[in-house]
């Protein structure tokens, strides 16, 4: 399938810090992303893990006293089963126009979670700043 491009690498940082509104878009699309991108069985075996990933990160932003963002993530949930016709009806038309299977998707994704990567990289990146400062 040389005629296939995957466009979006990662969404990386928007260097305005943590906003309800970019939380919120996130929440309502990954999961309408995943379920109209991925076959039925794909999607049966990730969902369970996106949940609980989502669980992680709403019990982290409670412990930053961030209750807004974690809102976000039961908000995103809300949005996709108030819309799950539309969103149903956009999947069948994506499933039927898909040329590349799930698997071939998987090879070329990043092993591991890219959220956990950044984190490990912005920790990295304070504590590296804080010795430089300290060390001058």
């Amino acid at each position: 399938a040389n005629d296939i491009y995957i466009n979006h690498f990662g969404a990386g940082s928007t260097g305005t810090g943590i906003q309800y509104k970019i939380f919120l878009w996130r929440n309502q699309n990954t999961l309408q992303m995943l379920y109209k991108n991925y076959s039925a069985l794909s999607f049966s075996a990730i969902i369970p893990l996106y949940i609980l990933q989502n669980i992680f990160e709403i019990i982290f932003f409670m412990g930053m006293w961030k209750p807004r963002i974690a809102k976000s993530y039961v908000e995103g949930w809300a949005f996709f089963f108030k819309n799950r016709k539309i969103i149903s009806s956009e999947r069948r038309k994506v499933q039927a126009l898909r040329k590349v299977t799930d698997a071939d998707i998987l090879k070329l994704m990043y092993p591991g979670s890219a959220k956990l990567l950044h984190l490990r990289l912005r920790i990295a990146h304070i504590l590296t700043q804080r010795i430089l400062k300290n060390g001058e």
